[in-house]
């Protein structure tokens, strides 16, 4: 039994042995069988191979010493890119506010031009009328009994638009320590008041064949007092018991917030970044039913802020909120906001100034109203001495009266409601515009004419 394991024994160390010796031979083979495909591989590739090799393995070796310091090399690259993109963004604005610029100075050379040409055309050379239509006028003129109507067309020509009203001049001691603005929150049975209310009557029997919500109040140029009117007629429109918000839309110099003793901030520039909701930058003033949404903080580009959609979302939402909305805008012919307002209103207010509004500027401000579209309530003529007026007011609590010197008999002031009884029939029909949720006239051009 002995002797068959150790045979057995011999037996299995032999059969390794020769398995040990058959894998070696194979792994002999194996290599000789590598080592005669690489030759034969580099005897078809040539000596290219070898070279292309050597040099990916070259680059591969120093990628890999490099690798280390590409954040560092391409962090100042990236911030340059950055600064470059930025300038060139800035540029790209710039080059928008120049071209805008370039296109009013064009307007104002073709107006100019057609003004040289009609003077040129008259028959009969006249001083006295060209001192009177194409400069500033130094002092208060005489005006006509009639009142606004006679005022503008004896210094104008016809009134392009219907007149609202007329509002006089105060003496210091007549204002006495009232913000002139706050007129009619302060001393509400004030002649100068019921001015502002007969102008709120005869915006509301123009609003009476449509539903416009939304108007703008602006004027030619600065120190017209469309702020001061805006504010006043926002306040009578309250004290109807009609919910009002005002909005000081002048973004570059914004004046309604000093005005009403509140804050700028925040305010419609907000809105419009879409940083809050309207109804958290709204505040309340010390005038039943008449809220305020001031400019808000200064912003670089203003127009281009306007001209988003968020300015038509935000009207929408305010004619849901509020029964009227009056906004106080920049003057129309001073820089192209107003005339980015403009797309998504219901109406236009014009204030012009006695003495102070040139024909030259009443004519641009007629064009690009014209150009604009969009309806066109009236005109209020600011700052008519109340001396030369023949339908003055006596100022002061309880007590106001028209004076019979004018010989006008029981007729109203301009703008009269007994015009403006008929007056319905020429203001455009009003048809809603889905796209700005704002009103929009059938008429030709889109304005009332005034009243003859």
């Amino acid at each position: 039994m002995a002797g068959r394991i150790g045979l057995w024994s011999r037996s299995c160390g032999l059969s390794a042995r020769l398995a040990e010796a058959k894998a070696i031979a194979l792994a002999d083979e194996a290599e000789l069988l590598a080592r005669w495909l690489r030759n034969d591989i580099l005897s078809v590739a040539g000596p290219e191979y070898a070279i292309r090799r050597d040099l990916f393995n070259f680059v591969v070796a120093e990628l890999r010493v490099r690798e280390p310091a590409c954040p560092h090399r391409i962090r100042p690259v990236r911030t340059l890119l950055e600064k470059q993109r930025d300038n060139l963004l800035a540029f790209a604005v710039e080059l928008d506010r120049d071209l805008a610029a370039l296109a009013q100075k064009w307007q104002i050379g073709v107006t100019t031009a057609r003004e040289v040409l009609q003077m040129q055309a008259l028959p009969t050379w006249d001083p006295k009328r060209w001192r009177r239509e194409a400069s500033l006028l130094p002092e208060p003129p005489p005006v006509p009994p009639q009142g606004g109507q006679r005022f503008w067309k004896s210094y104008f020509g016809p009134p392009p638009y219907r007149m609202l009203g007329v509002v006089p001049l105060l003496s210091l001691g007549q204002q006495g320590h009232v913000k002139i603005a706050l007129f009619s929150h302060a001393k509400p049975r004030s002649g100068l008041a019921e001015t502002y209310k007969s102008i709120r009557t005869r915006i509301e029997l123009l609003r009476r064949n449509w539903e416009g919500k939304v108007f703008m109040v602006t004027s030619p140029q600065t120190a017209d007092g469309k702020s001061t009117i805006a504010s006043n007629l926002a306040i009578c429109m309250a004290q109807s018991g009609r919910k009002v918000l005002l909005i000081d839309a002048d973004l570059r110099r914004p004046a309604q917030h000093t005005l009403h003793g509140l804050a700028r901030s925040p305010g419609l520039t907000e809105v419009l970044n879409d940083q809050m909701p309207f109804h958290q930058a709204v505040q309340q003033t010390e005038i039943d039913n008449l809220d305020f949404l001031a400019a808000g903080a200064e912003v670089s580009y203003p127009a281009e802020l306007l001209a988003t959609d968020r300015l038509g979302t935000l009207l929408r939402e305010l004619r849901q909120a509020y029964d009227l909305v009056l906004l106080d805008t920049s003057p129309l012919l001073v820089v192209t906001d107003p005339s980015v307002i403009a797309v998504v209103i219901d109406g236009i207010l014009l204030i012009v100034r006695a003495a102070v509004t040139r024909r030259l500027d009443a004519e641009r401000s007629q064009d690009l109203l014209k150009a604009l579209e969009t309806p066109v309530l009236g005109l209020v003529i600011n700052g008519i001495n109340p001396g030369q007026v023949g339908y003055g007011y006596l100022y002061g609590y309880g007590a106001y009266g028209r004076a019979s010197s004018s010989g006008n008999g029981d007729d109203p002031a301009p703008g009269l409601l007994s015009d403006l009884a008929s007056a319905p029939a020429k203001v455009p029909r009003i048809e809603h515009n889905a796209m700005y949720g704002h009103s929009t006239a059938d008429s030709a051009n889109g304005h009332s004419t005034a009243d003859s």
